[in-house]
């Protein structure tokens, strides 16, 4: 084996869920992720003799810290959001003191591009395989309170996975993670297995959860403050089993879906489920908070591509997620417009909230040709999120234009959803071009410390065409 496999082979999906996990679980340590818990415990108190419910409870709290590297970036670098947000057209990052423009995003794309992803996703699930095994040897915790940890362990883990299928897409993924660090590298299956895990775990956990009583032996972190018990979790999964309905076309099961979740039109369409930030010492603030700013803007069209109100004035959420900002000129590309989303270094970003949900409602009934209803989702959202008018049904394509146009807006800076919608409906082409030259990527190759190891190498390390 060469030097550069075997380096490549300790980076690989086994060997970067080690690597992570001590450090994870010490973190997630914390009776509140708000004040760390310096006397927090480490992976041998999970893997080593009989752990205790409190070992087994603080891991179990710190399992969203994974997510949120997957979703804005953490150790292993870049996340969903920033680095696919600006593939997407949703934003810009412009640093003249970093040397690397925006070449990396608009001009060639090697294997490095989803490596964060991929290697924080992998970080999490392992840390959570730890946590399922050590539930099975735990002492001091009642049969519910294990259930609750089991659904809370699997819901989070089959949203990972879908955050790292949504960046790698035809290049697929590995989904038999409960490998030691010296077993054989798991086989990259295709799309459709990562999205039928997905399911099953999805299925699982709400199992779980409906057999863990009352409450929970842990208190998730603030992000999921409305739903802290086993029947608000039910509610979260049930809207993440939504989003992943509807990206696989089950367009039935993603009513259904719905109608377990916490949709609610009485309520603020910001009600959802958070990654959760502080600034506390050996906590981390959120990466998407960028006032001044330093590097991230949104992209020029967010204003002019937006509909219009009454009084000519754009569309409500063009103006409250974006400012005007002083123009920054860098690599050809002009920033005038910053972010106004996150707003403070501790502001948390959606998992998923409410106002996905009925515009994932609106999805669905339009493709099962229920075209009142879905109407009736898309003007709810119009006015009540856009400030815009209510509007007729436009007919087809209109409709599905209205629905997409509605997610850009109202899901802007929050999960690259322009890119994988773009995707979804084979529209990757009319994503703008802000340079002659500039290049749309439709996924992410897998990275090198998966291809390299391997003989062949699977079909998913091969650089993706540019369109």
């Amino acid at each position: 084996m060469t030097r550069a496999t075997r380096h490549s082979r300790s980076r690989s999906v086994s060997r970067i869920a080690h690597l992570a996990t001590a450090g994870a679980l010490l973190f997630g340590g914390c009776k509140n992720l708000d004040i760390p818990d310096y006397q927090a415990g480490s992976i041998d108190d999970l893997t080593k003799g009989t752990p205790t419910a409190t070992a087994v409870a603080t891991a179990a709290q710190g399992l969203p810290i994974g997510t949120r590297a997957i979703q804005t970036g953490g150790a292993f670098g870049g996340g969903l959001v920033i680095t696919f947000g600006v593939i997407g057209r949703e934003g810009l990052v412009l640093n003249p003191t970093s040397g690397s423009a925006l070449a990396p995003y608009f001009e060639a794309i090697d294997r490095s591009l989803g490596s964060g992803v991929w290697s924080s996703t992998y970080a999490g699930l392992r840390q959570a395989t730890i946590v399922l095994k050590a539930l099975d040897n735990v002492i001091g915790m009642t049969d519910a309170d294990k259930e609750g940890i089991r659904g809370w362990t699997k819901t989070l883990m089959a949203y990972d996975l879908l955050l790292v299928i949504d960046v790698m897409d035809q290049s697929g993924a590995a989904i038999d993670v409960d490998r030691a660090i010296d077993d054989p590298l798991p086989a990259i299956v295709s799309k459709d297995q990562v999205f039928a895990r997905i399911v099953l775990l999805l299925d699982q956990a709400k199992v779980h959860l409906q057999n863990a009583g009352t409450k929970l032996a842990f208190t998730p972190p603030k992000g999921f403050a409305s739903f802290s018990t086993p029947a608000g979790l039910i509610m979260v999964n049930r809207a993440i089993r939504a989003r992943v309905d509807v990206y696989m076309g089950n367009w039935a099961a993603a009513l259904q879906s719905i109608s377990e979740s916490f949709i609610d039109a009485n309520a603020t369409l910001t009600l959802g489920a958070y990654n959760t930030y502080g600034s506390a010492s050996a906590d981390q603030v959120n990466p998407l908070y960028d006032p001044v700013p330093r590097t991230l803007y949104a992209y020029p069209t967010t204003i002019t591509d937006a509909r219009l109100r009454l009084d000519n004035t754009p569309d409500l959420r063009a103006t409250t997620k974006t400012l005007p900002t002083p123009p920054l000129a860098y690599a050809g590309v002009t920033g005038t417009l910053k972010w106004n989303i996150y707003k403070a270094p501790d502001d948390g970003d959606p998992i998923i909230r409410n106002e996905e949900l009925f515009l994932l409602r609106a999805e669905a009934n339009f493709q099962l040709n229920n075209r009142v209803l879905a109407l009736q989702d898309i003007n709810f959202i119009r006015t009540t999120s856009g400030g815009l008018p209510a509007i007729a049904d436009p007919g087809d394509p209109g409709m599905l234009d209205e629905i997409l146009y509605n997610r850009r807006y109202s899901l802007l800076w929050e999960g690259a959803h322009r890119w994988i919608d773009a995707r979804r409906y084979d529209r990757l082409l009319q994503l703008p071009r802000a340079r002659v030259g500039d290049k749309i990527f439709p996924y992410s190759p897998l990275p090198d410390a998966e291809c390299l190891p391997r003989s062949p190498q699977p079909p998913g390390c091969a650089i993706p065409a540019a369109l």
